[in-house]
């Protein structure tokens, strides 16, 4: 027994430690360690291999590079620091910038226009060859308030057909809109928002554009990385040039967007299911909504609420386990009183929504929207 606790003693109070040797270099940051979005910003922007990888790239996409968009894209409020400074930094070219605020891809602003006439705008730009231009940079859809996807395709359309006019030899880079996908009194996405910059992309996308169909994510409602709760700071604008330099640097793989509701089978009680896809490798975007109809067989009195299948999913998609943040609604109200917890994998996603103090009582034939963004992988 005494050898025991001797062996015991030496496992958990060991000798006295030596001398320390040389600090190694920083490992990536552990899980929670910071926000998924600094730790980008920080290795792209820092001293790491990614850093390295990119400073091999100066004068890749050219010496002039023209940039259209929204007061997001012109800096309104950055801080001093765009994305456009990150970018120009990193890949050594001239940007010039012809966002104005206000503007969408279709409703005019501060320049008398939209984007694609901030494109006819830079004809007069006689400062550099457009016909060397290599990369064109639009960031947009903020300012389309009504969120017309007819209107939004048709204006991607004009803004590339009047680019390729301009910069022949001009690779278009379009990323969704920078800010605006949420809901400003949640807090939380909107999905009228996110179908709408869905439908951009993949017009940009069809018509041969590389494309950041997540843009509007990166910064999302984070007070440390806005002015004003949309427009970004200068922190926020390193984390978007983060970002777009890894796309441009081909660091990140080609995103596709894609209707994914053909692969995921509603059940018996919902009215409608919405689902869309960004792939990227083998990473997966799922953005899911359905409107789900309270059943009597919902209620569980051990679950303190509701618990329900809310559709089947394909097999390709691996058990990221559980889930909090989805979105809400009862009868198109939404109520954050609610404790809401979600899982996807094994065939089905399924939802439990537990009854908290002061909430909404939920009752039979009451209808849930739901709105879930989830990132898994391909099994």
């Amino acid at each position: 027994m005494s050898e025991q606790i001797v062996d015991l003693i030496e496992a958990v109070m060991p000798g006295p430690r030596g001398l320390m040797g040389p600090q190694g270099p920083q490992g990536l940051p552990g899980v929670d360690a910071v926000p998924a979005d600094e730790a980008v910003a920080a290795y792209v922007l820092g001293d790491s291999a990614t850093q390295q990888a990119l400073a091999g790239l100066k004068g890749r996409w050219g010496s002039h590079v023209p940039f259209f968009g929204d007061s997001i894209t012109a800096g309104y409020l950055s801080g001093g620091v765009t994305f456009r400074d990150v970018l120009s930094s990193t890949f050594g070219f001239e940007d010039h910038n012809y966002a104005a605020g206000g503007e969408g891809f279709y409703r005019a602003g501060q320049s008398g226009g939209d984007i694609a006439h901030e494109v006819a705008n830079s004809k007069s730009d006689d400062a550099y060859d457009h016909s060397r231009v290599r990369l064109a940079v639009v960031c947009g859809g903020v300012n389309d308030v009504d969120r017309d996807v007819t209107k939004g395709r048709d204006g991607v359309r004009r803004v590339m057909e009047a680019i390729r006019g301009e910069y022949p030899n001009a690779t278009i880079l379009l990323a969704s809109g920078l800010g605006g996908a949420f809901d400003p009194v949640y807090g939380r996405l909107d999905r009228r928002n996110v179908g709408y910059y869905d439908a951009l992309v993949s017009e940009a996308m069809a018509r041969g554009a590389m494309i950041a169909p997540d843009a509007f994510t990166w910064v999302g409602t984070d007070d440390a990385l806005l002015a004003d709760g949309l427009h970004p700071n200068a922190s926020g604008h390193r984390i978007i040039g983060a970002h777009l330099s890894g796309i441009l640097a081909g660091l990140a793989g080609p995103t596709a967007v894609t209707d994914a509701s053909g692969q995921i089978s509603k059940t018996a009680d919902q009215d409608t299911l919405d689902a869309r896809l960004h792939v990227t490798g083998r990473s997966v975007r799922l953005y899911l909504h359905l409107w789900h109809i309270l059943t009597d067989a919902d209620f569980d009195e051990s679950l303190g609420g509701v618990g329900f299948v809310m559709c089947r999913t394909p097999n390709w998609l691996e058990l990221p386990g559980y889930r909090t943040g989805a979105v809400i609604g009862f009868d198109g109200e939404y109520n954050t009183l609610n404790q809401h917890y979600w899982s996807i994998g094994n065939g089905s996603a399924s939802m439990v929504i537990r009854q908290a103090s002061g909430a909404r009582q939920m009752e039979t034939g009451m209808k849930l929207d739901i709105y879930i963004s989830m990132d898994t992988v391909l099994a």
